[in-house]
């Protein structure tokens, strides 16, 4: 009796170890019409990106400035069509060759160099048809501005009345505080606003960055909306994210999706991914200037799992429909289009913010009710996963893995899809009644050059990485310049592969038995 008692208690312990979750799409229940897509992005290289990788993504706002030298400037990122802020504090330093925005002293000189870079850019947003949608005067003040609180205020003021004496609609916001602590203030925020329009000066938008958890961005925007509310006298202020997602968390697909979800739950205005530092386990790069900030691998066209979070969000249609959760921190976004009768839903799970590193997996029940289309009826179904990174650095993923192809039966309007073992980090893309053409298989480039696989970097002194389109072991061989084999490896998806030891020279990989899927590469 005491044995049967243990081994029911040991299998009822490991049930409850994996958590059980639930997500439920409400297939006739629209959201809000006036909800926007998020899609957002700051510097990234735009003159160096595939063009086509990053059209399809139907970026929304782009935030430009300090690297507009190295590719960010406003032809090249007005070429994919998005509404665009400048960050004058950024074209400043440039300008004036400050290395560090701790060193910008804009007061310096009774503010006379400010004054005439900031006339000087207004003029030319005229004089050179370069609209701008949203000036944005200083970035993160709480952690590097060096003044006094009255000459930060002084100049919003100076700012405000120079723009707008040239162009009188322009839109100006602050105090974009970094709150890269978790310490998010809104007293800090309010005093800011009272202080300007004390000095008679206003804004048209309230502006902060977001690194910490996506689900806290409802409760910052309702307290600042609440504020607000109190105080008629303001305007009806936009609200804006100018950066977001941490430097630890800014690739995980899952977070991703978590971001994105509660970003438009809160309903802000704009948001701009935020740009680190990454590697790929043997160089690093900043995703300021090269890949959009961790989009694509540095060579700005090799995708990386987070493109595919956004290339699936913008492949949902503009009839977006209600999701619901019993956990805060899986969430789903989704759509249906009533002409092809398709449905469309991204899921994404976060938790541990480390790349490479993962809490608990949990099965995860996707709940379909209330379907539009059908009843005691089968469909298409394709499911699809974006998987997480299972190393601390950055690795391209050419496409989703189809982790389902098959059918779903509802019985009446209503039907499960289980998604069990959810990894930590993860996410997937649901297509019930796949149209033609909308689910996401294998990248444009890969496609296009017929190309069966990716090699990066290239030269290379000790790792070469390989990343596959195909979801099955692939073999690989790599041979020397005088076509003798040195090596042999079984891939799937991606690996590393160690060429430290090799002589310095040209070599060949190819698929095995497959010599016209050859690659070059050098060991320098």
């Amino acid at each position: 009796m005491k044995k049967s008692l243990l081994i029911l208690l040991l299998a009822t312990n490991i049930i409850i170890a994996i958590a059980q979750e639930k997500i439920t799409i409400i297939g006739n229940q629209q959201l809000d019409p006036n909800t926007k897509f998020m899609q957002g992005f700051l510097h990234g290289g735009s003159a160096y990106l595939d063009s086509v990788k990053v059209a399809k993504l139907k970026p929304a706002f782009w935030r430009i400035g300090a690297y507009f030298l190295a590719g960010s400037g406003y032809t090249e990122t007005k070429r994919f069509n998005p509404k665009i802020t400048v960050n004058i504090n950024d074209l400043y330093m440039i300008v004036n060759n400050i290395p560090s925005q701790s060193l910008s002293q804009p007061w310096v000189g009774n503010w006379a160099s400010w004054d005439n870079l900031v006339t000087m850019i207004a003029n030319n947003s005229l004089t050179n048809n370069e609209p701008v949608d949203v000036w944005d005067v200083w970035g993160e003040p709480d952690n590097f501005w060096t003044g006094t609180y009255s000459q930060w205020i002084e100049m919003y003021r100076r700012t405000d009345s120079i723009i707008t004496s040239i162009i009188p609609n322009a839109k100006i916001i602050g105090p974009e505080f970094g709150f890269g602590a978790c310490n998010f203030d809104i007293n800090s925020i309010l005093q800011f606003l009272d202080n300007l329009y004390s000095v008679g000066t206003t804004i048209s938008g309230v502006s902060w960055h977001e690194f910490c958890n996506p689900e806290d961005v409802p409760i910052h925007v309702q307290q600042v909306r609440d504020s607000l509310s109190v105080r008629p006298w303001l305007g009806n202020l936009d609200i804006l994210i100018p950066e977001y997602a941490g430097p630890a968390n800014h690739t995980i697909p899952g977070w991703n999706v978590g971001w994105l979800y509660y970003f438009e739950k809160s309903k802000v205005d704009w948001v701009s991914h935020g740009c680190w530092d990454e590697n790929d386990g043997t160089n690093s790069w900043t995703n300021c200037q090269y890949g959009l900030n961790g989009l694509f691998m540095w060579d700005n066209i090799t995708p990386q799992p987070n493109y595919w979070v956004h290339r699936a969000y913008a492949e949902l249609d503009s009839n977006r429909i209600i999701c619901n959760s019993t956990h805060i921190k899986t969430v789903a976004l989704a759509s249906k289009n009533n002409s092809n009768q398709e449905m469309k839903i991204l899921i994404g799970r976060y938790e541990n913010p480390n790349l490479g590193s993962h809490n608990a997996s949990a099965n995860v029940e996707v709940k379909i009710t209330n379907f539009p289309y059908c009843s005691n009826c089968t469909i298409p179904l394709v499911i699809q996963q974006i998987p997480s990174n299972n190393v601390n650095y950055s690795i391209p993923l050419n496409s989703l893995i189809t982790t389902f192809k098959g059918n779903i039966t509802f019985a009446g309007d209503s039907s499960s899809v289980f998604l069990n073992g959810f990894i930590d980090g993860d996410s997937y893309t649901i297509y019930l009644n796949p149209s033609k053409g909308s689910i996401l298989t294998v990248n444009e480039q890969l496609k296009s050059n017929s190309k069966s696989f990716e090699i990066y970097p290239n030269p290379s002194s000790s790792i070469l990485h390989v990343s596959t389109i195909s979801n099955k072991e692939m073999q690989f061989q790599i041979f020397n310049a005088l076509g003798i084999l040195v090596k042999e490896v079984t891939i799937y998806l991606t690996t590393q592969i160690d060429i430290s030891n090799f002589a310095n020279g040209v070599y060949f990989i190819s698929v095995k038995n497959q010599p016209n899927q050859t690659q070059k590469f050098i060991k320098q």
